[in-house]
């Protein structure tokens, strides 16, 4: 059976399970309100267990129920219509971050610190980490995110440019029992899993298990790209026509934990394997064009309560990564020499690392006013990428880089809060970490929390963060176009916030204001004449080549702007509210000429609202996020052009099956004002005569969405 009637089999079963009229509302999903659980900071900003009130940092929480009222199935959704101050733009099938008008392009989550728990997603070799269905992570697990907006690198070294994503999974008690889930997207992908939760008592000491096995698959949906003046090297045509085929996503997933007293072992496996059907130096919709991730890792953690003032706890965590890129080049012009007939060109990238992080927390007074946090982090890494033209037939094989590399780092922390009068706070961190791939680095933050009245709080935050280069960026070389880098520095940002937050009984107003620096960023750099005649000298590059690129650390950007966001519950908890808005001015500055980001919008927010009908009525939510402006990525056309700004709406309605409380259900459709997205499509990325306008990807306009949930328990 082929890969789309298996998809269209079972959306078809699944429209059929869930066309039951609702006769009630989702169990447990008791209404937060932005002072419930859901606006707890947990440990991600700061200490543990600080309310997002007195966390140094802008924070804003999603829950598991907004996300489920609201018809959300990624991390990066859940961003884009519940988040204050991020945003997800979606690049073909994957997802790129815009946190504050800032968003680097094809940077696979790099500039973006992604936890699990506070178990680092992001992987060693290219900094890769997901927010999409990518992520490979089972849905239902998640008990709410947490979004830090702004730098984050004083607990949690690099990466934590744009802030922290910490996705928080539920405790077994709180998913007691076995569970099934059936999810389509009519008739592009299905989604099937199963997971069971489980509270025990050993010895007397209490202990949980949790399982969740999942499994995505999609194929389309089709879309059409206009043809270009360039020849499909495999069709002979102009390049263009109908995708479908070629888009297509296989998404496995598995995560376990298992807690007994104060050990906690946590273990996920996933691999997401998925197709790249426009690849501009390919043939359109070529379904031997594809991406693959595999990940495995594991974190064991002990806590332990010394004394009234005094705890400590280890982590022993371990990661596997692999990647492979694998493109089919019909044409010899887009092979090396030799290969007349064509070639197949692989990427393959891994990493490994394995790492021991303890931290001693120090309560001096006992009552939470001056607490201390002292940590250390120490991390062994390997790391290695092959990259291979191998010519169809047989012809010219050649490997043109390949390297292995072993690093050690190691970061060491503190954090100091003093709250000398009960409406006066400070939060006083630093971090530093040393790294065999680039040196060293100072990461200092500072905040003054105020209540000026009750249930207030204003702060004034300093904070820096950076990024270390990745092991692509460092190593990478190619003797036909690319010279390794010289001795890479970490990017760095440093940012300024004033905040004030303000609760009024279930409802919760934030707004802050806020100017970023980020310095030495790596940009892929044209070599000059010169450069391109000493490399060439020196055997970096191979005697004929025209052009070389290297990576630098070259540019700067500067940002301003402001967050302004809502959340509210009406009397009774039935009716939920809530709004965000971003508006940004950001420019990136090369060689003292400034530019717009590419794709990344400068105006951006969202709103949503759900009434709970009662009396065995679902619930009905309805969210819309507007995106605006912003520049088309990847094109070389003078002007650039403007994508179009984008306005999504979503209604989602959520019910529980007549007579049978155990299987729920939910109905999603979404609307998208726009066809178009931000990103150049073809292998046409400057005028040509005859063609007056710059192809980008397509979007889907209309989603319909259909899932069920059977809970039995245990």
């Amino acid at each position: 059976m082929t890969r789309r009637y298996r998809i269209l089999l079972w959306s078809t079963l699944s429209s059929f399970v869930a066309a039951a009229p609702a006769m009630g509302v989702e169990p447990g999903a008791e209404p937060a309100g932005p002072s419930a659980p859901s606006a707890e900071a947990e440990d991600t900003a700061g200490l543990e267990a600080e309310s997002a009130q007195v966390a140094p940092a802008t924070v804003w929480s999603i829950s598991a129920a907004e996300m489920q009222r609201a018809g959300v199935t990624t991390v990066a959704e859940a961003l884009s219509f519940l988040s204050l101050g991020m945003m997800a733009e979606m690049n073909v099938d994957v997802a790129e971050v815009n946190t504050r008008g800032v968003m680097f392009t094809s940077d696979y989550g790099d500039h973006l610190l992604v936890l699990l728990d506070g178990h680092v997603l992001n992987e060693a070799w290219d900094g890769t980490a997901y927010l999409d269905r990518s992520l490979g992570l089972p849905f239902e697990l998640i008990d709410h995110i947490e979004v830090v907006l702004g730098p984050g690198s004083v607990l949690y070294g690099s990466n934590a440019m744009l802030g922290v994503v910490n996705i928080i999974t539920r405790r077994a008690k709180d998913f007691d029992g076995v569970h099934t889930t059936v999810e389509a997207q009519l008739v592009s992908s299905i989604r099937l899993g199963a997971g069971l939760g489980k509270t025990f008592e050993v010895g007397g000491v209490s202990g949980e298990a949790l399982l969740h096995l999942d499994y995505l698959e999609s194929v389309g949906p089709g879309y059409d790209l206009g043809p270009q003046p360039v020849a499909d090297p495999k069709t002979g045509r102009d390049w263009g026509g109908r995708i479908l085929d070629g888009r297509f996503a296989d998404v496995p997933s598995a995560y376990a934990r298992v807690r007994l007293g104060e050990l906690t072992l946590a273990v996920r496996g996933a691999m997401s394997k998925r197709g790249d059907p426009v690849e501009a130096s390919s043939s359109l919709n070529d379904t031997a064009n594809f991406e693959r991730d595999r990940w495995l890792s594991a974190d064991l953690r002990w806590r332990h309560s010394l004394s009234d003032v005094a705890s400590v706890d280890a982590r022993l965590y371990g990661d596997l990564y692999d990647y492979r890129w694998h493109l089919s080049q019909p044409s010899p012009d887009a092979c090396l020499e030799g290969q007349t007939n064509g070639c197949q060109a692989q990427l393959d990238g891994h990493s490994q690392w394995v790492g021991l992080e303890t931290r001693l927390r120090l309560d001096w007074t006992g009552d939470g006013r001056f607490p201390t946090l002292l940590g250390v982090d120490g991390r062994l890494r390997r790391i290695g990428s092959t990259e291979e033209y191998r010519g169809d037939g047989g012809t010219g094989d050649q490997t043109l880089s390949d390297y292995e590399y072993g690093e050690r780092a190691i970061g060491t922390y503190a954090e100091q809060i003093l709250q000398p009068w009960t409406r006066v706070g400070f939060n006083l961190g630093a971090r530093f970490d040393a790294d065999e791939r680039f040196g060293s680095h100072l990461s200092p933050r500072a905040a003054l929390v105020v209540s000026p009245w009750d249930e207030s709080s204003l702060k004034l935050i300093y904070a820096e963060a950076f990024r270390a280069p990745n092991a692509f960026e460092s190593y990478y070389q190619d003797p036909t176009a690319w010279v390794k880098a010289d001795k890479l520095a970490p990017e760095t940002v440093r940012s300024v916030e004033l905040a004030l937050e303000q609760h009024v009984g279930l409802h919760r107003i934030v707004a802050s204001v806020y100017r970023s620096w980020w310095s030495d960023m790596v940009a892929a750099v044209m070599l000059s004449p010169d450069e391109l005649q000493a490399d060439v000298a020196a055997g970096r590059l191979q005697e004929g080549v025209s052009s070389g690129s290297q990576y630098r650390n070259l540019s700067r950007v500067e940002s301003y702007g402001l967050d302004l966001g809502y959340q509210g519950v009406a009397p009774g908890r039935k009716l939920q509210y809530g709004l965000a808005l971003t508006v940004a001015h950001t420019r990136a500055i090369e060689s003292d000429a400034s530019r717009r980001l590419p794709a990344a919008a400068e105006v951006f927010g969202n709103a949503r609202v759900s009434y709970d009908l009662g009396e065995g009525l679902p619930t009905v939510s309805l969210a819309a996020r507007y995106v605006g402006r912003r520049l088309v990525e990847g094109t070389s056309f003078d002007p650039t052009p403007f994508a179009p700004a984008l306005f999504d709406l979503r209604l989602a309605v959520n019910g529980v099956a007549p007579g049978l409380t155990a299987l729920r259900w939910r109905l999603v459709c979404n609307w998208a004002a726009t066809h178009r997205d931000a990103y150049a499509a073809g292998p046409l990325t400057e005028p040509a005569p005859g063609y007056e306008h710059q192809e980008t990807t397509p979007m889907d306009r209309w989603k319909v969405l259909l899932g069920v949930w059977y809970d039995l328990p245990w």
